[in-house]
């Protein structure tokens, strides 16, 4: 195991300021860019705070260099040139924590100090190249910076779980207190492992104190096996993690895949998980496979990773804590403790869905090789009956995801109905009688007294629950496969006319109908849209780059019932004529998005170049300004040493007047060596640096 100690944020150099501490958080304040980005400090909700950090020189509107990019328990860090080849050389990969340090200021004193403010452990490296593609990106970073515009051949972008932390611990300073800023209070045993840049003596004077460099990104430590400094890790981890819950490394994971309720079953109750009582299997499902009894001691210990399918995709709503196997006559149960309600099906993490997007993009390697023509039943050939645990990185992703979303407060159910995709024909409306009499059946093991639940910013427990079937806003979809087809029903308007008797408006066809139309004085008519009572259904895409609706009007009030069995067929087959509109829609998408980004390349390029050319006019007018210095500063020095010559000549009254106004002379011009205009003076090179190989040639 490597610990990696990764300076980011600002600093003298990159920002000019330390990045600040407010209300007691520490918070790291991305360099800012001129390139290769798409994040302005305003998107991160930290403009206002760089602008009065700053004095102004940076605001809500600047870009910056978003990284390490930390969402979702997740984090994703990228490294390129000389920094990573040092990654590469010191073999950098899954397992190794990076430390993320860097430059702050205490809220009260101001003293400037380094800290440690976040954390990640690697759980893949992905070599991205000179020209990463932006579509690659993690969806929980999606304007990564490393995926955005030319880079080194060796860039390279780092993802696992990590975070940053909300207190200024003293456990995370690292400078010495009330030391200089490069001098560093540190655990003896980094000495004897050894920091990578700090292998001359005299940078450890005394045991627990190094003397960091002044630069340099990535200082590697390789720690071993040793317990010493593993529980160290541990520990600055939890530190940085504050009540966040840690994730076991070592904890294997299993899919379990649930299927979604048959509509065409009046007796369908998909009951099971009984998430309340921490339990699954109970009713006898999955016994051919997960729990098939003959190798269900193969689970005992696992954490199971429940997948929910539905039009949505096939979502995580839950992990379980490690389990335990209990056997019943012909069944096997899995208990697990504590036991608690899972997140809801809207708001879980997605495995996989049939556009190909995903929450782990590690997962997208698993199912790759599965010959299925959608990425949902690659899912389902690869897990629907698999008892092996998913490798370790992969596992602990779903783990700290799931671990994640409940501190984060995504939506927790309230009832088993809200993790389903749909609500099923039937519902268990009782389901501790139901857990009752299940366990009685299969050989009356023990109930808990009360079943256990949590509910974040929700109704305090005791509260009846709502369903949360509709409502206006909320559109309707109809799912023909995996096609979205929109359905509205609207109620038509007619345009009628109206006559205004005694204080009212009446429509003219009821008068006429009993009195005539001049029966009635001081009266005159006027046209208006009223209600029809005629509905109309409306038939629409609700992809927004693919415009397609059909509607069917009731040319008297209920004659559309007799149109539902057409209705329906035009639908299905509307689901059939939309998949090649939506395959163009989105080819032409790709399309505008390779224009674009030719386009940006070629202002990148544009911009580049007119860089190169002012840095070289300025270059040259600056060398041409020292030269005309040089020539001005010998001129005056020939003048005052011709001065004090002539002084050595006068009597010794005069000559001491003379040099003493020689000597306020020199003082007053200051410095006239040559020397200093020269070596202000910056190359092109020293001004800005080429991004492209010929700009300006």
């Amino acid at each position: 195991m490597r610990i990696i100690f990764s300076r980011k944020g600002f600093d003298s150099s990159s920002g000019g300021k330390p990045s600040p501490i407010r209300g007691g958080c520490p918070i790291s304040l991305p360099i800012p860019a001129s390139r290769n980005s798409r994040t302005t400090y305003g998107d991160l909700g930290l403009g206002e705070l760089v602008h009065g950090v700053t004095k102004g020189k940076y605001g809500p509107k600047d870009l910056c260099h978003a990284d390490p990019y930390f969402a979702n328990g997740q984090c994703a860090f990228g490294q390129t040139g000389s920094a990573q080849g040092h990654l590469t050389k010191r073999g950098v990969g899954c397992g190794d924590v990076f430390l993320f340090f860097g430059l702050f200021t205490e809220e009260d004193s101001a003293e400037r100090h380094h800290r440690i403010f976040g954390y990640m452990v690697v759980d893949d490296v992905i070599p991205l190249g000179s020209n990463p593609n932006s579509r690659d990106a993690p969806s929980f970073a999606p304007d990564h910076p490393h995926f955005i515009g030319a880079r080194d051949r060796n860039n390279t972008i780092y993802i696992g779980p990590g975070t940053t932390c909300t207190a200024a611990s003293p456990k995370l300073r690292l400078t010495q207190a009330e030391g200089p800023l490069g001098t560093w209070a540190v655990p003896e045993w980094l000495a004897e492992h050894g920091l990578t840049y700090h292998h001359k003596d005299w940078r450890w004077p005394a045991p627990g104190t190094l003397l960091s460099v002044a630069r340099g990104q990535e200082f590697i430590c390789d720690i071993g096996d040793d317990p010493v400094p593993r529980a160290w890790v541990d520990d600055i981890l939890a530190e940085i993690g504050g009540d966040r819950p840690a994730m076991p490394a070592d904890d294997e994971v299993i899919i379990a895949m649930l299927r979604q309720p048959r509509r065409d079953d009046p007796t369908e109750q998909r009951n099971d998980p009984f998430w309340e009582f921490g339990s699954f299997g109970i009713t006898g499902c999955h016994g051919s496979n997960l729990l098939n009894p003959k190798k269900a001691h193969e689970l005992e210990g696992k954490r199971i990773a429940f997948a929910q399918g539905g039009p949505g995709g096939i979502k995580l709503v839950y992990v379980t804590p490690p389990v335990s196997v209990k056997y019943h006559a012909g069944r096997v149960e899995l208990n697990w403790s504590p036991a608690d309600m899972p997140l809801t099906y809207e708001s879980a993490p997605t495995l996989i869905d049939n556009m190909g997007y995903t929450d782990f993009p590690a997962l997208l390697d698993e199912i790759g090789d599965v010959a299925r023509t959608t990425p949902v039943g690659q899912f389902g050939s690869k897990f629907r009956s698999r008892r092996k645990p998913l490798p370790m990185p992969l596992g602990r992703q779903i783990l700290a995801a799931f671990l994640s979303a409940n501190v984060d407060g995504r939506e927790c159910a309230r009832q088993y109905t809200d993790c389903l995709p749909y609500l099923p024909p039937r519902i268990d409306v009782d389901r501790t009688k139901t857990y009752r009499t299940l366990s009685h059946l299969a050989g009356g093991f023990a109930l808990p007294m009360r079943p256990t639940r949590r509910c974040r910013g929700r109704d305090q427990e005791g509260t009846v629950p709502h369903q949360r079937i509709w409502s206006p806003y909320r559109p309707t979809v109809a799912f023909i496969g995996t096609v979205a087809v929109g359905l509205a029903i609207i109620e038509m308007s007619e345009h009628v006319t109206l006559r205004y008797v005694d204080g009212t408006y009446v429509r003219e066809t009821q008068l006429t109908a009993r009195r005539g139309r001049y029966d009635y004085p001081h009266s005159w008519t006027t046209t208006r849209d009223l209600p029809s009572g005629r509905m109309r259904i409306v038939a629409y895409s609700p992809y927004g780059s693919v415009t397609w609706s059909k509607q069917w009007d009731e040319t008297k009030p209920e004659s559309l019932r007799g149109q539902v069995k057409p209705i329906v067929e035009a639908v299905e087959q509307a689901a059939v004529d939309l998949v090649p509109m939506i395959a163009e829609a989105e080819r032409q998408a790709e399309i505008r998005h390779q224009e674009w980004l030719a386009q940006q390349e070629r202002w990148r390029r544009e911009e580049d170049r007119r860089s190169v050319e002012k840095s070289i006019a300025e270059s040259t007018s600056e060398l041409r300004q020292v030269i005309e210095q040089w020539a001005d500063t010998m001129r005056i020095e020939r003048f005052l040493a011709g001065v004090e010559q002539r002084a050595e000549l006068l009597p010794q009254s005069d000559k001491l007047d003379v040099l003493e106004r020689l000597a306020l002379a020199r003082e007053f011009l200051g410095s006239q060596d040559p020397l200093d205009f020269f070596k202000r003076w910056k190359t092109p090179d020293e001004r800005y640096i080429p991004q492209y190989s010929g700009a300006g040639s």
